[in-house]
């Protein structure tokens, strides 16, 4: 999208061609603010509305071929999806948030 050169007759604003985008607005702004800000991920680890939250924002990154957001790899490495590295997790962190896999497996 960004590669593509401008149209003469396009858009402008300050000197740039505009770039209309009809995603959600709160996914977008939940995606620029992942972005820009690398360090900051709003929730703690092993948070189990993590995920949920940041669906937003990883569509976007998906959509828009940014692969360098943490947001799948905090969910990989928090939530993982094989038993030996669950029970790994599990005794690292103790059965807090939950016990069993069953109960966070939809």
């Amino acid at each position: 999208m960004f590669s593509m050169p401008s149209p003469p007759e396009a858009e402008m604003y300050d000197g740039v061609p505009v770039v209309h985008l009809y995603d959600d607005a709160a996914e977008l702004k939940a995606f620029f603010h992942v972005y820009y800000n690398h360090n900051f991920i709003p929730f703690e680890r092993y948070n189990p509305t993590f995920a949920t939250a940041m669906l937003g924002p990883a569509k976007m990154a998906h959509k828009y071929q940014v692969d360098s957001l943490r947001i799948v790899a905090q969910i990989k490495a928090d939530w993982p999806n094989d038993l030996e590295a669950w029970e790994r997790r599990c005794a690292e962190i103790g059965p807090r948030v939950a016990p069993w896999p069953w109960h966070v497996i939809t």
